[in-house]
């Protein structure tokens, strides 16, 4: 295969060229500091979890049972406040004026952002219950209330999309 890639030599040029990009252009495409930002992937797997959290036996680990629950929920917001802590501390610390590394300053701010959203979970959880009794009522199709939590997250990405079709003509 590699007899084939006989163009390999223009890679170091193209890198170069590349190279010459990163601290010319405004706004700068890149951060290349000491403190990364947050991971993109970290953070869907965070909102993974919390959908486990919300809708439990739909979303995550299948086998739950009330004699389980309560081990796994806090098993599981236990993983989310601190992997959330790390992504949100990631999100403040490069606005931040300490020199300090790692910021206490800026970890109390992760950390109470944090907390008060998992504080938020039982509310949430009330009205997605009334939301999908409403949606299962207003939809002569929906054959359970189960099909409508399943087609929940689909249903908002089609939101989502008709909304930014509709805002963008």
């Amino acid at each position: 295969m590699r007899e084939h890639l006989k163009k390999r030599d223009e890679i170091r040029s193209i890198t170069e060229g590349i190279l010459k990009t990163y601290g010319t252009l405004d706004p700068k495409l890149q951060h290349l500091e000491l403190n990364p930002l947050p991971d993109k992937t970290s953070v869907i797997n965070i909102l993974d979890a919390i959908l486990e959290v919300i809708y439990p036996g739909y979303f995550g680990a299948k086998h739950l049972e009330q004699s389980n629950i309560e081990y796994h929920l806090g098993d599981l917001l236990d993983s989310i406040y601190s992997r959330l802590c790390e992504e949100i501390y990631r999100s403040v610390r490069p606005e931040c004026a300490h020199e300090d590394d790692p910021c206490k300053h800026c970890y109390e701010i992760a950390e109470d952002q944090t907390v008060a959203l998992l504080h938020g979970i039982p509310a949430l959880r009330r009205q997605l219950a009334e939301d999908v009794q409403a949606s299962y009522d207003g939809d002569p199709a929906a054959k359970s209330t189960d099909e409508v939590i399943f087609r929940l997250p689909c249903d908002l990405c089609d939101q989502r999309v008709s909304h930014r079709s509709r805002t963008q003509q």
